[in-house]
């Protein structure tokens, strides 16, 4: 099934109900026969883990946002228990009406009109899942098999209670009627939890996928502890059966979470909680089986206050011991995600369309010098070169190169890279801007030929940080990740710095980081990052950071943060470099980050962000933005809008004449959602960024 493209999902989930249906139908006229009966029930195995492996990615991809996800994956998994619910009402109608195999083919009926009509409905957007790199494989993979065994358990306990249940209740002396009206209590509180009760927690409390599977299992458990006590007495009997189905409910849903949450849901990971299902599933009621016939009915309450006391502890454990995901998605693998899945368009002329006012106003202005655009962005604090002690050593020790670069080609570009990539080349008219891609590397390092093979192989994001390293080792330089803006001319700025003598190096500070609540730079304890790194050719900062970092590269496994970590280890090892690196000029990395992060890129252009942007541009002319608009739609559709923290990005540097790249773009697609959407849901997450700033700074 990973071999599928998601693509494809819609259609072959509406093929695989109907193949269920089928089995339904078919079903009263091969149960003659213990062969044609084996073999239908062979049929009907194949779809079943497949539907659930498609559905479980489908929901994924709805939503972004955690609360939104788990609540969506609940809802979509309490479908199994309304369709418990619905089977068990079906066969007291049908038995005593029509015969079992009315039953049988109203099941198929519904099961295949359930499939054409999910078939009928409008498709979602075609759009890239956020996941993140796939360095560190094994720690994630150990994360998934971790949720799996989750799974296994919380499928099981629902499972063991709903197929044990009426047995254990006859045995225990309860009447038929009476065991048969609590399952019903059981499935219809069950479909309850899943469709409504989590999904409403989840959007209100927002609590994560690990502390609901904690929490409901734990609240299973001591549901049970009365009828193990009293397991003939019916009161405890149904609060044992309510307890397990409120709160262990939706148990199996939240662990899909849980692993969306941290890595995103891939085909593999979706595949393996099927199989998880299914163990627990048909395993779990299995060995209830042996337990009741050693120890008895008494023993069928015990067991579920185990099983839930089990998975409370375990997810309890895995949610405090096992360390939050430290990476993130870097800009070239969202958009090779994104463009391996875009759909070729014509090129339209959509500028007129829509109206785009804050470009229009960009159009309108005569281009200006660099002094002007200093004016503009308010460096006050920008010491002149006249100003400087060591005036005598004015020109800057890094040459005028800028290197970006985008591994699949700049024709391929998404729309931000490319006006990233213009402002570098019309706010430094002095400097050679490189765009460069994979094509370019055999030419400009071939020294590196003998790690081809190996760079190959590793992900993108690591490969990009060779490269960088690479090119700023033998040629010296400025590296510009695609998705960095310039608003000003970046090599005055970079002299006032004042580097010493003939040797440059700098990069952006990370200590600060302690104020930036669930970044993984704190958690990793990183003290730089490199989305923009200045040196001079050969500076022995950068060759010796190259070094350690192909070390690195030579492990089996690659974390997400190896280039960091090499330079980390370089400092560690070697005095000298420490001492160098104690030199470079410490500008901290929040300034670059004020859009994505503090503000918002689609926050409305008041006096207020407009002085925060200034503020931050005073102190460093260069401006990260991120793979959340690496979507051409989305970000046509914010600029648009009304002037925002974005557009007055663009509108603060006058050279820039973005018109002709908009009119290349691509027409965003009928139905990608509308900028309220988009808005309200960046809104969000700005808020629970800001209040978390709160927090930690109390």
């Amino acid at each position: 099934m990973g071999k599928v493209p998601r693509a494809y999902h819609h259609e072959l989930l509406c093929l695989l109900m109907l193949w269920l249906g089928g089995f339904f139908a078919i079903l009263p006229s091969v149960s003659a026969s213990i062969y044609t009966l084996v073999a239908a029930f062979a049929f009907q195995v194949l779809p079943r883990p497949w539907i659930g492996q498609m559905t479980n990615l489908l929901v994924s991809d709805l939503y972004e946002a955690s609360e939104d996800a788990s609540a969506a994956q609940s809802f979509s998994q309490g479908g199994f228990a309304a369709g418990c619910v619905a089977m068990l009402l079906l066969e007291q109608a049908f038995r005593q009406s029509y015969g079992t195999q009315m039953m049988f083919f109203a099941a198929g009926g519904l099961t295949s009109g359930a499939g054409l009509i999910f078939c009928a409905l409008p498709r979602l957007d075609e759009k890239p899942l956020a996941i993140p790199s796939s360095t560190g494989a094994s720690k994630e993979l150990r994360f998934t098999m971790a949720c799996n065994v989750l799974a296994v358990m919380a499928v099981g306990v629902e499972v063991t209670c709903g197929t044990w249940l009426i047995t254990t209740m006859s045995q225990n002396g309860f009447a038929p009627s009476t065991a048969t009206q609590t399952n019903m209590i059981f499935w219809m509180l069950f479909a309850v939890s899943r469709l409504a009760l989590a999904p409403y927690i989840c959007r209100v409390w927002k609590p994560k996928p690990s502390t609901v599977v904690s929490v409901g299992s734990a609240i299973s458990a001591v549901c049970c502890i009365p009828a193990v006590l009293f397991p003939d007495w019916l009161p405890a009997v149904v609060l044992a059966v309510g307890g397990v189905a409120l709160g262990a409910g939706p148990s199996y849903a939240m662990t899909i979470s849980m692993v969306k949450d941290r890595q995103g849901l891939t085909s593999m990971d979706s595949a393996l909680f099927s199989v998880a299902a299914s163990l627990g599933a048909g395993f779990m009621p299995f060995m209830m089986s042996r337990v009741l016939l050693v120890f008895g009915p008494d023993s069928y309450f015990f067991s579920l206050f185990v099983i839930a006391a089990t998975l409370a502890g375990f997810s309890h454990v895995l949610n405090h011991l096992v360390p939050a995901p430290s990476h993130q998605c870097t800009d070239e693998e969202q958009a090779e995600l994104y463009l391996s899945n875009a759909e070729d368009t014509p090129e339209q002329e959509i500028y007129t369309r829509m109206e785009l006012h804050t470009l229009q106003t960009l159009s309108e202005r005569k281009e200006s010098s660099p002094k002007e655009m200093y004016t503009a962005v308010e460096l006050h604090t920008m010491p002149t070169l006249s100003e400087r002690k060591d005036s005598k050593d004015a020109e800057c020790p890094v040459p005028p190169i800028v290197w970006i670069y985008w591994e699949q080609g700049w024709d391929d570009a998404p729309l931000i890279c490319r006006i990233c990539a213009s402002s570098w080349e019309q706010v430094n008219p002095n400097m050679e801007v490189r765009k460069i891609s994979r094509d370019d590397l055999q030419e400009l390092i071939p020294e590196e030929i003998d790690t081809w093979a190996r760079l190959c192989k590793i992900p993108v994001a690591q490969r990009t940080d060779f490269v960088r390293l690479a090119l700023l080792k033998r040629f010296g330089g400025i590296w510009a990740d695609s998705t960095l803006f310039c608003a000003a001319p970046v090599m005055p700025w970079l002299e006032s710095l004042c580097f010493v003598k003939d040797q440059a190096f700098f990069v952006f500070d990370r200590s600060d980081s302690s104020h930036w609540p669930y970044d993984p730079f704190l958690s990793e304890g990183l003290r730089l990052s490199n989305f923009f790194i200045a040196a001079s050719s050969g500076h022995a900062l950068t060759s010796a950071w190259l070094e350690h970092f192909r070390r690195e590269l030579e492990g089996d496994t690659i974390h997400y943060f190896s280039c960091h970590f090499a330079f980390h280890r370089m400092l560690d090892e070697d005095t000298s470099k420490r001492q160098l690196f104690h030199e470079v000029p410490k500008v901290s990395a929040q300034h670059p980050h004020t859009v994505e992060f503090e503000l918002g890129f689609a926050a409305p252009a008041t006096s207020n962000v407009l002085d925060a942007l200034k503020r931050s541009l005073t102190m460093a002319p260069v401006m990260k933005l991120s793979s959340k608009i690496l979507q051409d739609e989305f970000l046509l559709k914010l600029l648009r809008a009304e002037p925002s923290a974005l557009s007055a990005l663009l509108d603060f540097h006058a050279a820039l004449d973005v018109l002709p790249l908009i009119k290349q773009a691509k027409h965003a697609k009928a139905d990608v959602p509308e900028l309220v959407d988009l808005v309200k849901h960046e809104r969000e997450i700005t808020q629970r960024v800001r209040e978390g700033w709160q927090l930690s700074l109390k």
